[in-house]
């Protein structure tokens, strides 16, 4: 099927006339007609046939849902392929440098962790509980 009955088939779906699609098919080029069909579910349309036919005559310019979403699409696209650039660099990394069968570090020395792995010597050291020392 060719281009121009095609775009004829589109336009008896939508119900616009015979004499309506002859019209539009010799006074408006494919490509407009053909743009305009393509915004028209992005529309909010009551009488489609009726406001295909105007939007061909008068050119009506892209409906902002339309804008929406292509910007929509290509951000799913854009995440879509950072995580699978993230999910190649994951599996293609050295199990050894990850971590995944390292061997255990030794036991830590218990004088260098600090204060919280220490447990006090004196329980005079500790704050009781309104927080004044004992």
């Amino acid at each position: 099927m060719d281009r121009k009955t095609r775009l004829a088939v589109e336009l008896y779906k939508l119900g616009v006339s015979k004499d309506g699609v002859v019209e539009l098919l010799s006074q408006f080029s494919e490509d407009e007609i053909e743009q305009q069909l393509i915004y028209l579910p992005y529309r909010k349309a009551k009488r489609q046939e009726a406001f295909i036919v105007d939007a061909i005559r008068k050119s009506y310019s892209p409906p902002k849902e339309y804008y929406y979403a292509q910007t929509k699409a290509d951000l799913a696209a854009a995440f879509d392929a950072v995580d699978q650039g993230s999910q190649r660099a994951v599996r293609q990394g050295d199990p050894q440098s990850q971590g995944y069968g390292a061997e255990d570090s030794p036991d830590p020395d218990q004088a260098n962790l600090g204060l919280a792995a220490r447990q006090p010597d004196d329980p005079a050291d500790l704050p009781d509980f309104d927080g004044s020392l004992r």
